[in-house]
C-alpha cells in the first residue's frame, strides 16, 4: 500500500478495514493507494448531498416571520453549499428578491433593471430598519386611550326627582282632604283659593 495506508487502516480498526477491503474490491486493500481508500470511505460514511436535492431546497427557502435579511441571506449561502452554482451571488440576489416577506421591497427590487446582490442586500437591511424604526415611532406617539367621565350625579338627580314627586303626591293628598273635611262641616269653599270661605271674603 502506498504512502501511510497501512498505518491509517491499523488505526481505524477491523470494522473499517473490512469496508475499505469492500468498497475497493476487486482490488486489494493492499495494492489500493491511501488517498482513494479515504476517499471512498468519506463518500460511504457522508454522502456528497444530491445536487438537485439541495438546489430543490434553497430555491424554496422564503424568509422566515421574524427573521431577518442578514439571518436569511446567511441562511441562503448554507443552503447552496452543495448546489454548485455558477454564479452564487446571482443565484443569492434571485432568491432574496423573490423570498422576502416585505411586498412592498419586492416590488421596488423588481423594478430595478441592474440589480446586483450587494445593492439588494444593501436595499433590503435599510427597507427592513426603517420599518423598525416606524414601528417605534407609531408606538411613541400614539395617544393613550381617554377615560369616560363617570356620571356622579346621576343617583343624586333620580334622587332628587323622587323626592319632588313624592312632595307633590303628599300636597295633592293634604288638599282632598281638606276639601273633605270643608264639605263634611258644610264650611263654603272659596272657588279661588280653595280656602274655608266664601269667594266673596276671599
Amino acid at each position: 500500500m502506498n504512502g501511510s495506508g497501512g498505518l491509517f487502516l491499523s488505526l481505524c480498526g477491523p470494522e473499517v478495514f473490512e469496508m475499505a477491503r469492500a468498497l475497493v474490491a476487486p482490488e486489494a486493500v493492499q495494492a489500493t493507494p491511501c488517498d482513494t481508500i479515504q476517499e471512498k470511505l468519506r463518500n460511504h460514511y457522508m454522502p456528497k448531498p444530491s445536487k438537485i436535492a439541495a438546489r430543490h431546497a434553497f430555491y424554496h427557502r422564503n424568509q422566515a416571520e421574524g427573521e431577518s435579511i442578514n439571518n436569511y441571506t446567511t441562511a441562503l449561502r448554507q443552503a447552496a453549499m452543495h448546489c454548485e452554482f455558477r454564479d452564487l451571488d446571482d443565484a443569492l440576489m434571485d432568491r432574496i428578491v423573490c423570498g422576502v416577506r416585505d411586498i412592498h421591497l419586492q416590488r421596488r427590487l423588481l423594478a430595478k433593471p441592474d440589480l446586483m446582490l450587494q445593492k439588494a442586500t444593501e436595499e433590503a437591511v435599510a427597507s427592513e430598519a426603517a420599518e423598525r424604526s416606524a414601528q417605534e415611532i407609531r408606538k411613541s406617539s400614539s395617544p393613550r386611550l381617554a377615560r369616560k367621565p363617570v356620571p356622579v350625579h346621576h343617583e343624586e338627580a333620580s334622587s332628587d326627582e323622587a323626592s319632588s314627586s313624592e312632595d307633590d303626591d303628599v300636597h295633592q293628598t293634604k288638599r282632598e282632604r281638606r276639601k273633605f273635611q270643608q264639605k263634611s262641616k258644610g264650611q263654603p269653599e272659596c272657588a279661588s283659593c280653595g280656602g274655608n270661605h266664601s269667594r266673596a271674603k276671599c
